[in-house]
């Protein structure tokens, strides 16, 4: 606090000789009292300058103190009352006294609560400030400190924040001095907890404290600390001091000590809070339907699949794993409304009910690749995917996993990995490739939400003005954990992504590889894309409603796409009731091919008759044989391949076609791109065509020629 003094200055520069008087004079009133000031009464509390080192000069930081001598009868109807919440009815009877220091050993600290980096105080909203006090009644007048309270010797402090440009001198009295010109004005004011009194300033009261201060018993002093709660419901800048009140009592009257200094930071700024920014309720709405639409399609699916789970398509395919796909998918589906965070719950369940359950269903999808390789790998010899590249290799170590025995895995090596070509594929195996992918996503998961529970926070822009809300570790925007798990669903993503692509061409039932393929192709693009706008619309000050509505959307196109992509093509099949004719080279469960009984085969929950003249043999893949006596000489027709309406295509018939098809598909790549084609793989072509010319003509019969025969 500061006075200018000098006044109005002549065109000289120098003070006039008016001004000057009324310096001298200050300054003989001051020496004449011997430094201090002495109030006449309660409405005329002495703001003054006049302390040696307190806060109301320049520079000082020392606390200031207050005497006042009252008693609680009074007997002179000039005596002013003083309200305060320690000694009721008491009143001044000779002024508040302004020391020009605290006695020896008194003293008041206040400490402003610490912010973060970049935050600011906000109305309505409550912080602790924490007072240090230290009383030593050595120096007072009194024996001992008294009160009307149940504690005998209480003490009350409180912090008082004076509003700037409207408050000239912030002291203890600024309270009784709005409170007394309300009541000269006849206004009554109903005040909030953080409502401004008077207009001027905000208060609020510590709990009472019994400090036993006594001079009989020996007890001179004590030191302490407390918390006091703050709120400030209307934005400005404040004044703050820590504050200190108790009385004492000698053998004539009350003795009323007020002790103040202000805050470690004197000028605080409370601002408004800032503009949250929230999902529109609208768009929260619309958000639900689509996505209870998208869960009650993936339902039906589910549903259909659970029906149909015993027909040959579903045997086949292993459709206890695409029920399992389904359910995987329908939690992120139902789960995507937490993408718009509400409070911490929100937040953690993000993990569990999103990323594992996509996890899970890229690690199904992945086995189910595996699975088509691990079938197809005894036949494949050159073409897109070979067994000596980089992705045979890896699905050739994912078949040696799954052959693993877990009670005798340390005698299981890597030696001879592919040695064993594999015809049938189990569920156990299948469920051991899903567990590879799936169990550390789950793991992370758990630890994530042990060791890093994700809170709601929010992200506010540079006058932090505007906030959006957002979910965070306790430490850091993202935490190890978080991070890791991102990377491991990025990570099988693109690896599903890869695998997809260099086993595309590969045959499978229903030409399933090739719709995974499709299905992981249109993930990335709708994934990339969402991402990309997502990233550039960013903004604290932007509504949050195309980030959510994107995220959502991304989630159920990931969801349904694979869904569809998958399942549909297999459902469709079963409705439109086609006869299923399995190859050989694909099937890996051969007792779903096995017939009945020698008479007739089951396709497609179809029984279809096999004709009498044929048998049903083990050489050339199952391929059908016509009924000779088994004599000692080799028969001619041994060597035949059968072709018939109801079952597939021999193996050994198949193998040559897939053979022929990769170098003719080869080739043809080639023309169409306009690059030359070498003399070897014309003479590839030529050999693969003549060899399967030179079958179909001798050794291929078809069923239907017979019957005509």
């Amino acid at each position: 606090m500061t006075m200018n003094l000098s006044g109005k200055r002549g065109s000289g520069g120098m003070i006039n000789s008016k001004h000057l008087y009324l310096i001298m004079y200050s300054l003989f009133l001051l020496l004449i009292s011997n430094g201090e000031v002495h109030a006449q009464s309660i409405h005329a509390v002495p703001g003054t300058f006049h302390s040696k080192n307190g806060y109301d000069t320049e520079t000082g930081s020392d606390a200031l103190c207050w005497e006042t001598k009252g008693d609680t009868s009074p007997n002179n109807l000039s005596k002013t009352e003083l309200p305060n919440n320690l000694v009721s009815g008491f009143f001044v009877s000779s002024g508040v006294e302004l020391k020009t220091g605290c006695p020896k050993g008194m003293n008041v600290t206040g400490y402003v609560p610490e912010l973060a980096i970049n935050e600011k105080r906000r109305t309505e909203t409550n912080y602790t400030y924490r007072v240090a006090i230290e009383l030593n009644i050595t120096e007072l007048q009194g024996s001992e400190i008294i009160s009307d309270k149940k504690e005998r010797a209480a003490i009350q402090s409180q912090i008082i924040l004076c509003k700037t440009g409207i408050v000239g001198f912030c002291s203890p009295y600024v309270h009784e001095q709005a409170a007394n010109r309300l009541d000269a004005l006849n206004i009554t004011e109903k005040l909030r907890f953080g409502d401004q009194h008077g207009g001027t300033h905000v208060h609020a009261y510590g709990d009472f404290v019994s400090v036993p201060l006594g001079k009989s018993m020996g007890i001179l002093s004590h030191k302490f600390e407390m918390d006091i709660n703050v709120r400030v419901n209307d934005p400005g800048n404040f004044f703050a001091i820590a504050a200190v009140q108790f009385f004492m009592r000698n053998a004539t009257n009350f003795i009323k000590y007020d002790m103040a200094n202000a805050f470690n930071t004197r000028l605080l700024t409370y601002d408004t809070p800032p503009d949250l920014l929230l999902v529109n309720n609208g768009v929260a709405i619309v958000i639900i339907c689509i996505i209870f639409v998208a869960a009650v399609a993936i339902i039906y699916l589910l549903l259909c699949t659970i029906k149909h789970r015993n027909n040959s398509v579903m045997e086949l395919c292993q459709g206890a794993f695409l029920i399992v796909f389904l359910t995987a998918a329908l939690f992120p589906t139902v789960g995507s409304f937490l993408l718009n965070p509400k409070n911490d719950v929100y937040c953690n369940l993000q993990g569990i009910f999103i990323l594992i359950p996509l996890q899970f269903m890229y690690a199904i999808t992945v086995a189910r690749l595996w699975r088509i390789y691990a079938v197809m790998s005894p036949h494949i010899k050159k073409g897109k995917l070979k067994k000596n590249s980089i992705s045979g290799y890896i699905f050739d170590c994912l078949t040696w996993f799954s052959s693993v025995n877990l009670t005798s895995c340390c005698q299981s090596s890597l030696q001879g990995i592919t040695s064993t070509p594999r015809i049938s594929i189990s569920r156990l195996q299948l469920a051991k490739v899903v567990s590879l992918f799936t169990l550390p996503m789950v793991l992370m998961q758990v630890l994530r939400v042990i060791f890093e529970p994700k809170i709601l926070a929010f992200k506010f822009n540079s006058d932090q003005s505007v906030g959006r809300a957002y979910c965070k570790s306790p430490n850091s925007e993202y935490g190890p954990l978080e991070i890791t798990s991102a990377a491991l669903l990025l990570g099988i993503f693109m690896f599903l992504l890869f695998m997809a692509y260099t086993s595309r061409h590969l045959p499978s039932f229903l030409n399933e590889s090739h719709q995974i393929y499709n299905a992981a192709l249109i993930t990335v693009l709708v994934v990339a894309i969402g991402i990309f706008i997502i990233i550039i619309t960013y903004s604290t000050s932007a509504s949050p409603d195309a980030q959510y509505v994107l995220s959502v959307l991304i989630v159920i196109c990931v969801t349904m796409n694979m869904s569809f992509g998958i399942i549909y093509p297999k459902l469709k099949i079963i409705w439109s009731g086609q006869k299923v004719v399995i190859s050989k080279l694909m099937s890996d469960e051969r007792q779903t091919l096995q017939p009945k009984d020698d008479n007739e085969r089951k396709v497609d929950n179809v029984r279809v008759p096999i004709p009498s003249s044929f048998q049903e043999a083990e050489d050339a893949g199952h391929s059908w044989q016509p009924r000779t006596k088994q004599t000692s000489e080799t028969n001619p027709t041994d060597s035949m391949i059968w072709v018939t309406d109801n079952d597939s295509p021999p193996r050994s018939l198949v193998l040559r076609m897939v053979g022929a098809n990769e170098v003719l598909d080869q080739v043809t790549q080639r023309i169409t791109s306009g690059l030359q084609v070498s003399r070897n793989d014309w003479e590839d072509i030529r050999g693969v065509c003549s060899d399967l010319g030179i079958v179909f003509d001798s050794r291929v019969k078809f069923e239907w020629e017979q019957e005509e025969l």
